[in-house]
């Protein structure tokens, strides 16, 4: 369940749970896409400075890009700016199909979270199961130091 709840608020930036998802009743207000809504607003703002810092780059800009260029020995900085919306652009349209899967119903990962939600995690092996709870325990960080 809270290998799910990171997933949720990582990758789906969606807020709802698996019973509301099983039961195909997501519900649909501001409290559910504003993590959506807030993320995506961030990842198009990026895109659109990141154009506008390869194609029309002011003074300190060209500062800021030249110092970077110098000081970890890289050659063409615009073009790493380049492929950098290229993944932006990617994630994006990414997170789209997967958004469209969720609203739709048809989200694997979700069923398979529904029929696992009852797994016992002392049935792993020690090892694994401390690789579990450490995996847990940095998601859980992650997500306070981004709620902050």
């Amino acid at each position: 369940n809270e290998f799910f709840e990171c997933f949720k608020f990582y990758i789906i930036r969606l807020e709802y749970s698996l019973n509301d998802y099983e039961n195909h009743r997501i519900p649909m207000n501001i409290h559910t896409y504003w993590r959506a809504i807030w993320i995506t607003t961030i990842c198009w703002i990026n895109i659109i400075g990141i154009i506008r810092t390869v194609i029309y780059p002011n003074t300190i800009e060209l500062n800021a890009i030249n110092a970077l260029e110098t000081k970890f020995h890289l050659k063409r900085m615009n073009l790493i700016l380049s492929h950098l919306i290229i993944a932006y652009l990617l994630l994006d349209y990414l997170w789209l199909i997967l958004f469209r899967n969720i609203i739709g119903y048809r989200f694997d990962a979700n069923k398979l979270f529904i029929k696992y939600i009852q797994y016992d995690d002392e049935q792993l092996e020690r090892k694994y199961y401390n690789y579990l709870k450490k995996f847990i325990s940095i998601g859980n960080l992650a997500s306070k130091l981004l709620n902050l």
